[in-house]
C-alpha cells in the first residue's frame, strides 16, 4: 500500500485496536495482549501506512518496537517492508527496527533454529551495517544456505573473505547460485 492523503488522514475509531495503535496509546498494548494476532497486524499496518501527523516530533516507532517485540512478530514481514516499493513504509521500518536491533543481534546469537538466522541476519544489516559485520563474515560459514548466500553477497570486504569466497566458488557441496554469487563476488 502506499502512502496517499487519504489514508494519512483516515485513523481507525480511537478505541479499537487499530485506531489505539496508531495514535500510540496505552490501550493499543493492552488490545494488542489480549489477541495477539490483532496486534501484530495493526502494527504491521502502522508500518505500511504513514499514521503520525509530525515526523519530526512524533516518537511512535519506540512504541510499536516494543510492541513488534511483546507480540514477539516474526521478522519476515520487517525484512518484506524493508525489501518492498514503498519507500515510506521502509523508512518506517528502519526506525522501528533500529530500536530493536540489540534484540535482533541477541536473536541471531541465540535461536536454536537456524533457519531463523537468514532473516535476522537480513534485517540487522538493513538497519546497523555495523552491528551486521561480524555476522555477515561469520555467516560464511553458517549451516544455512541462505545465510551464507547472503553473506557473500554482503561480507564486508577482507582478505579472508577473498579466500572463503575462493572455497565455496570451488565447492562442490554448494548449490550453483551460491557458487555463481562467490565468482561474480571475487570478479
Amino acid at each position: 500500500m502506499t502512502d496517499t492523503e487519504d489514508d494519512y488522514a483516515a485513523y481507525a475509531p480511537s478505541g479499537s485496536l487499530l485506531g489505539a495503535v496508531q495514535r500510540g496509546r496505552g490501550l493499543g498494548f493492552l488490545l494488542a495482549r489480549e489477541d495477539r494476532g490483532a496486534g501484530a497486524g495493526a502494527v504491521l499496518d502502522c508500518l505500511r501506512r504513514e499514521t503520525r501527523w509530525d515526523r519530526q516530533a512524533d516518537q511512535r516507532h519506540g512504541y510499536h518496537a516494543w510492541l513488534l517485540r511483546e507480540l514477539a512478530v516474526p521478522v519476515e514481514p520487517l525484512v518484506e517492508l524493508l525489501e518492498g516499493p514503498d519507500e515510506d513504509a521502509a523508512e518506517r521500518a528502519v526506525q522501528v527496527l533500529a530500536e530493536v536491533a540489540p534484540l535482533l543481534r541477541a536473536f541471531w546469537r541465540h535461536t536454536a533454529h537456524s533457519c531463523e538466522r537468514p532473516s535476522y541476519l537480513r534485517a540487522l544489516h538493513a538497519i546497523d551495517l555495523g552491528a551486521a559485520a561480524p555476522l555477515l563474515h561469520e555467516s560464511l560459514w553458517d549451516c544455512e544456505p541462505d545465510a551464507r548466500l547472503y553473506a557473500v553477497r554482503h561480507a564486508p570486504d577482507s582478505p579472508e573473505l577473498s579466500l572463503r569466497l575462493a572455497e565455496l566458488r570451488d565447492s562442490p557441496v554448494e548449490d550453483d547460485e551460491l557458487r555463481e554469487a562467490a565468482a561474480g563476488r571475487l570478479g
